[in-house]
């Protein structure tokens, strides 16, 4: 047989892996969630969670004696046939009772057994003795177990004792109590109304008991302590008794001995009888596994509970392998002992017996037997416990536990008693190790389906894959898939052959047969036969048969013994031949012996028939172990066969098993003509996200239930068409069949996992389609039937065609029509401002599209159209469409009003119970948005309406305000509108008031210098005055970013008024500031005592930072203050300092001059620098002298080109050498202690062959570290000018998306430049420069300017678009080392930390292309002079190229000072004077871009 699996559909099978993640699970499995639909159990968690101690035992409780009891209850045991209530007293008793574990008190919450005058007292034969409670036949009947009884002095009937009705692990459950004195929280025993004084009777390891007068007086139990009555002990006594057993005795003065004391009406009194019982014990809270609700309100009074307590005698065993195929979990189990009538699961944050273990799903796995499956569905699970709960999470944080329990349920025979009250028992938990889900396997291009093992041992059960298809009477029917290939056997095309696994009790005579042919009438008749409840496409699904012989792989059956003259002609339904049922590629061994494989429970017919010599006709059949035989005399059960037409079958779904392997099972999705899918208009791309238009019809559309995706290599019929991903994308209704779905391709490409595939080219290189589907799953309200088995439908895939980005801040939105009337006002003509666009128009109303409406041509006429509704629409390629606007014509056409569409506002109402919120919009296709939570909704933000949704949040509690948004593609959204939900009633629609702009609100920078003002919506603008006049869209300043809290003299905002503004809402509130309110206050600056330091304080919990260099300090200029400053390091200066705290500006500036803190402070003298070495030859020429003008001062030098130090130079003593035909290199420097070293000089001397000697002299700056120290990284960080810096390179960095070009100035005596960089740091990670590419001077000659491009960071990173970067440029001279005379790279000049965005043209972000400095009149300047200790204000913003905006990254403009010592400048481009001279200052932007200012001193 030729294997070409399924041309269609199933070539479009899943593979295992699609089976097992893609595809939605279509059978959900054994009723996972069904314990509350059938057995009505809930548990409230893991032991006795949930009930709570009475009322009276918790500080505040005040008891009244009028009122009845209030606390839990709880069923346990049975008397009498009947379940007992008891009111639970205490739920830890352990400590008052010495029960030895955690124990819960119980007792009875009405009077028990028979009801007596007396119960008598061993032992005690006269009225003198003092009488004992142990001793009592009460205690008896209390405790003996065992089937007695003792007779009623009322009814004279026999009645049970106590626990005759317990259950043994009822019985293990009570704990034995020992108490020998009333505890603290016992109430009085004192004298009651009949004048006896009570006894307090103490417990010896007694299991049940009554109570004690003191116990009955326990306001923690929920008993008034008084012995007056108390409606909390009345206990439902009846009329015919007069109370009940207490355990006290007491002394009776009017009487000899004592009696026993009993209640009635809820009066302690001295006994007089007939008296019944309420019996109390300690429940070991140990042998509780789940506490279930059975009335009232969990944790209120008055709930009532039943246990599920843990049997010994119930043991359930997880054995065998745990199989997961995607979500579904099959889990084999085994029972001993107690079979149970349910396999429950159970999933837990810890392990269940841990302490404070909570229960976050639990429900009915499957119907419990001694051993068989159980299968989970892990996604319903994860649901199930909510809270974004994941399958992953699900797994890896969480215990899954199996429980075989016996659930009790009410028997509707007895009306009189409630069974479902008795107490459940259950095995321990046993926990289910989930398998990791598989990695996509290697799968066989035909297909997961596989055919048969070909070579069956007759030993073995059958070996193949099984199909679940069609059903009878209700139930889904599973077939052996005998042949992926039957076409050519069976005449049936692309076709594969089915096999029923079980047999249908419908039973065949082969003596009815008539002409030697099998009746198939029964199971082809499909009105009251075996396809009666197959679908309309299940039967077409099936193939005609035809075979007129035998095929080649046919076995030989029953030949040896007789001739098979069966055939089959356009039959559908089949029963096998015997050569058939022995054909080895369908799994059957070729023998007419038992065989494991033919075995389906009971025997059944084949079609083959015969007529043996002498005899009527003879027919054939396999029995119960297996074997074929003839058949005359009796009746067998039937298999149907049948074959499946392939190209019927869209998708092949796994349910059960592996993929590719033995025991796997699949379902089908049948292509069904009643469902037709269509993209009704061109999908639309925002980010991520494709919404597709679409529309389901065709005569079965209303059972749609699901709109699928589906991306396939190649067209989804081509022949090796291969599935990439598929997967829901949203629920279907009948009453919205039409619409937009939303399909992520971020998360389709994610899901595809290949290499190179992208968001962006997906549609390119592969097919995409939407697909109708009818998807069956299982019922949990029925038990026994999985509905998930049923056959799934689907349409058509429809093509999706590539989208429109309209995400893209480039793709713009055609400009609206508009009107222009002719001037004789018989025609008007529509126009759009967008050259080459499309206008479309309707004249019904109707919105106008490309598929709807009129193509505009030319000039409309007024006469033909007065009345009408011209409603018209803009289109073109690559573009958004127009808003849809309309007008009306009249006769005289002036020019008319024209009004873009609005979405109508939502109204809102409550469904008929109360429970919901319905929302609507009566424009048609439109979608809603909402939210719960105040903000304001959008097509971006909120919650899209898909039905309605619960008037309780996620918290439970009733949800306030709902807000909500009309959104329809090119219409404008509809007003925003909101609701209080306390005021919606059902039927009633309301309107809304229409949403304002939330108040905005201002705040303080991170660095306490500006104001930043906020609203919601986050995208309402903002206006904003501080005159304070009122600010609105027409008066005052649009907020476009942070604000100085100070005016341009430096002077605090005194008020600053603000108000949100947003169309189709209400303005906000204005909101007021004092901005005086938002400053720190200022800090103080003193002197110590001892006048040797300075202390600078402010209020609790601010920052202070200060100078000493005259400059304005902030958070980044000046130090921050952590302790007293020493005098007399900063004597003759002025410290200034600021306080900041978090939240507030920083304070005013506060300054104080230290010579004047303390007078007599000492100056630290500036040392004065040794002057420069000179250099002089000899008239002779023959030797070089050094000298220097500072006395005493010491000259070091050297002659190998490398920097002198004391250390690694030659000391200076006498005149040195020149030699003929030579050039000597001498660099030196003059050093004395107590003063700076002195500049270096070089000279360079030449003497040539007839003695002249010329002389060149330069200054030489040390250099400076070595690349890849601690010293140069510190160094390169650092933009401050030292004495290591040669030269100052400025730069500038500017970017594509993928490239970075740097440019900086050449400086003269570099030999090369390194290039360093990296991320920019963010608030969590420091990133440290690392080294790119070194630049060689050597190839850069001629050059003022030099200019590299990047492609890469180090490491070889590309670069991201849109994200910022830093380099920094290093100059290195090769220099000799003073040391070891090799030569080395040093570092002799950097450039400023250049800071990039990486862009291009469609980004809106960009780098500054310059900087503009002004002064205080507004005036442009390039130089500056400045008198010595006096300053300059200078104002510098950053210039954008046309259309771009900065992206905020650092500071705007940095301001550097090349010479500190000459001018210093301060962030705030304060430049002030220090001594005559010039230097240069430059201002400058994030990435470099600078403005040059040239310093002068005077």
């Amino acid at each position: 047989m030729k294997k070409d699996f399924f041309k269609r559909g199933t070539a479009l099978a899943l593979s295992a892996a699609m089976a097992i993640s893609l595809l939605p699970v279509i059978s959900p499995l054994s009723k996972v969630d069904a314990a509350t639909t059938e057995t009505g159990k809930t548990i409230l968690g893991i032991g006795v969670s949930g009930i709570g101690n009475p009322y009276g035992s918790h500080n505040g409780d005040k008891l009244s004696t009028t009122a009845s009891w209030k606390g839990s209850y709880v069923y346990y045991g049975k008397y009498d046939g009947e379940p007992i209530k008891y009111r639970v007293l205490d739920t830890e008793s352990r400590y008052s009772f010495s029960t030895g574990a955690s124990s819960m008190l119980l007792q009875t919450d009405k009077v028990v057994g028979p009801q007596v005058y007396s119960y008598t007292f061993a032992g005690k034969t006269t009225s003198t003795e003092q009488y004992s409670y142990a001793d009592s036949s009460l205690v008896k009947w209390m405790n003996e177990t065992g089937y007695k009884k003792m007779t009623c002095s009322i009814t004279n009937k026999e009645m049970p004792y106590f626990l005759t009705g317990f259950s043994s692990v009822e019985l293990n459950g009570i704990l034995a109590s020992t108490k020998a004195s009333k505890n603290s929280s016992d109430g009085g025993l004192n004298f009651a109304a009949g004048g006896s004084e009570y006894i307090y009777t103490p417990l010896n390891k007694d299991k049940v008991f009554a109570l004690d007068a003191s116990e009955y007086r326990n306001t923690h139990y929920g008993y008034p302590d008084t012995a007056n009555k108390a409606k909390q002990r009345e206990q439902n006594v009846n009329k015919t008794l007069y109370g009940y057993f207490i355990r006290s005795t007491a002394k009776n003065s009017g009487r000899s001995g004592a009696m026993g004391v009993q209640v009635k009406d809820g009066v302690e009194l001295c006994f007089q009888g007939p008296l019944a019982s309420t019996p109390a014990f300690n429940l070991n809270k140990n042998n509780v596994l789940f506490t279930s609700l059975v009335s009232g309100t969990a944790g209120q009074y008055g709930a009532a509970y039943k246990f599920t307590i843990l049997d010994p005698s119930m043991e359930l065993s997880v054995g065998g392998s745990v199989d997961r195929t995607g979500n579904v979990v099959t889990v084999p189990y085994s029972v001993a002992g107690e079979a149970g009538n349910q396999i429950s699961y159970l999933v837990t944050d810890k392990a269940y017996n841990a302490s404070g273990v909570k229960v976050l799903a639990y429900g009915k796995a499957a119907t419990a037997s001694m051993a068989g499956d159980v299968r989970l569905n892990l996604a319903s699970i994860a649901a199930k416990i909510g809270n974004s709960c994941t399958v992953d999470r699900l797994v890896n944080n969480y215990k899954i536990y199996l429980v075989v329990e016996t659930i009790r349920k009410d028997i509707a025979s007895t009306s009189d008693i409630d069974e479902s009250l008795f107490t459940d028992y259950a095995s321990k938990p046993v926990q289910v190790s989930i398998p990791k889900a598989e990695n996509e396997p290697d799968v066989d291009p035909d297909g997961p389906i596989i055919d048969p093992d070909p070579k069956p041992d007759p030993t073995e059960k059958w070996k193949g894959n099984y199909v679940w298809f069609g059903s009878y009477k209700g139930e889904p029917l599973k077939f052996r898939v005998l042949d992926t290939d039957s076409g050519a056997d069976f005449n049936t095309g692309n076709s594969y052959l089915l096999e029923y696994d079980s047999t249908i009790n419908h039973k065949y005579n082969s003596e009815d047969t008539n002409n030697n042919v099998f009746k198939n009438e029964w199971m082809n008749d499909d009105s009251t036969g075996f396809l009666e409840t197959f679908t309309s496409v299940e039967k077409s699904t099936i193939a005609s048969s035809t075979k007129t012989g035998v095929s080649a792989t046919d076995g030989a059956g029953l030949a040896g013994k007789l001739s098979d003259k069966t055939q089959l002609k356009d039959t559908k339904v089949f029963a096998l031949s015997v050569g058939e049922a022995t054909n080895t590629s369908y799994g059957y061994p070729d023998t007419i012996q038992a065989s494991m494989q033919r075995v389906k429970g009971t025997g059944y017919n084949l079609r083959s028939t015969y007529t043996p010599p002498n005899y009527h006709i003879v027919g054939s059949y396999v029995t119960s172990d297996g074997q074929l035989d003839n058949v005359y005399d009796f009746q067998c059960r039937t298999s149907p066969a049948m074959n499946i037409n392939k190209d019927a079958v869209l998708f092949t779904n796994l349910v059960a098993g592996k993929a590719g392997t033995y025991g796997a099972e699949y379902k089908l999705t049948l292509l069904d003509d009643g469902m037709t899918t269509a993209v009704t208009e061109t999908p639309s791309m925002s980010g991520n996200v494709v919404t597709i238009p679409y529309k389901i019809s065709g005569t079965n559309k209303k059972s749609v239930n699901q709109l699928s995706y589906l991306v396939t290599d190649k067209n989804y019929n081509a022949k090796n068409a291969n599935i990439l991903a598929y997967g829901k994308l949203e629920d279907v209704a009948a009453a919205t069949l039409s619409g937009t779905t939303k399909l992520n391709l971020a998360a389709v490409v994610n899901k595809i996992g290949k290499a190179g595939i992208t968001t962006e080219n997906i549609f390119d290189k592969y097919k995409v389609y939407i697909v109708a589907e009818k998807i069956n799953v299982d019922d949990l309200t029925t038990v026994g039937i999985d509905e998930g088995l049923y056959t799934n439908y689907a349409s058509e895939p429809t093509s999706v065609s590539k989208p429109v980005n309209t995400s893209d801040e480039n793709l713009k939105r055609v400009e609206t029509p508009t009107v222009t009337v002719s001037s004789d006002k018989k025609t008007f003509t529509l126009a759009t401002k967008t050259a080459g666009a499309t206008i479309y128009y309707t004249t019904d109303g109707s919105d106008p599209g490309s598929k709807n409406g009129t193509k505009y041509t030319g000039a409309l006429s007024v006469k033909d159209n007065v009345g009408k509704k011209i409603t018209m629409i803009a289109v073109k390629s690559g573009m958004k469409d127009s808003y849809i606007a309309y007008f009306t014509v009249k006769e005289q056409l002036d020019p008319p009003v024209i009004v873009i569409k609005q979405v109508d506002k939502p109204t809102a109402k409550l469904t008929d119970d109360k429970s919901a919120v319905i929302l609507s919009t009566t424009t048609e296709g439109a979608d809603i948005y909402y939210t719960t939570d105040g903000t304001t909704p959008s097509k971006t933000h909120g919650k899209k309406y898909i039905g309605p949704f619960s008037v309780l949040g996620a918290d439970g509690k009733q949800i306030k305000t709902v807000k909500a948004v009309g959104v329809k593609a090119n219409m404008k959204d509809s007003d925003v509108r909101e609701y209080a939900v306390e005021s919606l009633e059902p039927g009633k629609p309301f309107g809304g008031d229409e949403a304002q702009v939330g108040k905005p609100s201002v705040k303080v920078s991170d660095d306490g210098t500006s104001l930043i003002i906020t609203a919601d919506p986050k995208d309402a603008d903002i206006y904003y005055t501080t005159d304070g006049s009122t600010p609105s869209k027409k008066n005052g300043t649009k907020y476009t970013g942070s604000i100085p809290a100070t005016d341009k003299n430096g002077k605090t905002i005194d008020t600053i008024k603000v108000i949100g503004v947003k169309d189709n809402m209400k303005d906000s509130d204005i909101a007021t500031v004092k901005v005086a309110d938002l400053k720190t206050q200022k800090p103080t600056i003193a002197a110590s005592s001892d006048k040797k330091t300075i202390t600078v304080s402010a209020v609790k919990g601010a920052t202070i930072y200060y100078t000493t260099d005259g400059s304005t300090p902030s958070k980044k200029n000046g130090k921050k203050y952590t302790g007293p400053i020493d005098a007399a390091s900063v004597a003759g200066k002025t410290i200034k300092a600021i306080a900041s705290l978090p939240g507030k500006l920083n304070s005013d500036v506060v300054s104080a001059e230290v010579s004047k803190l303390i007078p007599s402070t000492p100056v630290n003298p500036v040392k004065e620098q040794v002057a420069a070495p000179t250099g002089t030859r000899s008239k002779d020429n023959n030797t070089f002298t050094l000298a220097t003008k500072t006395a005493g001062a010491t000259i070091y030098y050297t002659t190998n080109g490398s920097y002198p130090t004391t250390k690694y130079g030659t000391k200076y003593t006498k005149p040195l050498t020149i030699k003929k035909n030579s050039t000597t290199t001498i660099t030196a420097i003059a050093v004395k202690n107590g003063m700076e070293d002195s500049d270096a000089v070089q000279f360079v001397v030449i003497r040539l062959s007839d003695g002249k000697v010329t002389v060149s002299k330069e200054e030489v700056t040390q250099p400076g570290p070595k690349p890849g120290t601690k010293e140069a990284d510190k160094w390169i960080s650092s933009d401050k000018v030292d004495k290591y810096t040669k030269g100052q390179l400025t730069g500038r960095a500017s970017a594509t998306t993928s490239k970075v070009t740097l440019r900086w100035e050449r400086l003269k005596e570099a030999d090369g430049y390194i290039i360093y960089g990296n991320y920019c740091n963010k608030k969590n990670k420091i990133y440290k420069y690392k080294k790119i590419k070194t630049v060689s001077a050597s190839k850069l000659k001629g050059k003022k300017n030099i200019s590299y491009t990047l492609t890469k960071l180090a490491g070889g990173k590309k670069f991201k678009k849109n994200t910022f970067y830093k380099f920094k440029v290093i100059a290195y001279k090769n220099v000799r080392n003073s040391k070891t005379g090799k030569i080395e790279k040093r570092m002799i000049g950097k450039s400023f930390q250049l800071h990039t965005i990486t862009a291009t043209k469609k980004y809106k972000y960009n780098n500054p292309i310059g900087v503009t400095v002004k002064n205080t009149k507004g005036k442009t300047v390039s130089k500056v002079t400045v008198k010595k200790r006096k300053s300059v204000y200078l104002d510098a913003t950053v210039k954008m190229a046309k259309n771009k905006k900065l992206k905020v990254h650092c500071e705007k403009v940095r301001w550097i000072s090349t010479n500190s010592k000459i001018a210093t400048v301060s962030q705030g481009g304060r430049i002030k004077g220090k001594k005559k001279g010039t230097c240069y200052v430059y201002a400058l932007a994030q990435n470099g871009a600078r403005k040059k200012l040239k310093i002068t001193v005077k």
